[in-house]
């Protein structure tokens, strides 16, 4: 932890960060990341892959709760779709992970925040 920390240090002598970097980690809840990010990435954005957790009945395997009402499940993933899309060039490309249980809500949602012409494909 120290060696990082000395290593970070020495680089910001004669070099900006920002600059010196081609990533980004950011360790957070997906909302608070979108938001943090946003200031700086708005409208620079080339590719999005999304992998939201599946909304279903039962248990998942992994550490996602997947019991949401629709509505709720619908709301969360529309406020980050919104925020995709200021991220987004104007080229740019989103694709969303889903199964069949919200095919159906999360393409009425990438019509209503992208637009129905901007669909391109759905792959199987």
């Amino acid at each position: 932890e120290e060696f990082k920390w000395k290593l970070i240090e020495k680089i910001c002598e004669t070099h900006e960060l920002d600059k010196v970097l081609d990533g980004c980690l950011i360790k957070s809840e997906n909302w608070q990341a979108l938001n943090t990010i946003l200031p700086k990435f708005r409208g620079r954005v080339q590719t999005i892959y999304i992998d939201p957790p599946f909304n279903k009945e039962q248990d998942a395997d992994y550490f996602y709760h997947v019991k949401y009402k629709d509505s709720t499940w619908i709301t969360m993933l529309e406020n980050r779709l919104w925020l995709a899309k200021e991220l987004l060039k104007d080229t740019g490309s989103i694709f969303v992970r889903c199964d069949y249980n919200g095919n159906m809500y999360v393409r009425l949602l990438m019509n209503e925040i992208f637009g129905e012409g901007n669909f391109r494909n759905e792959i199987i």
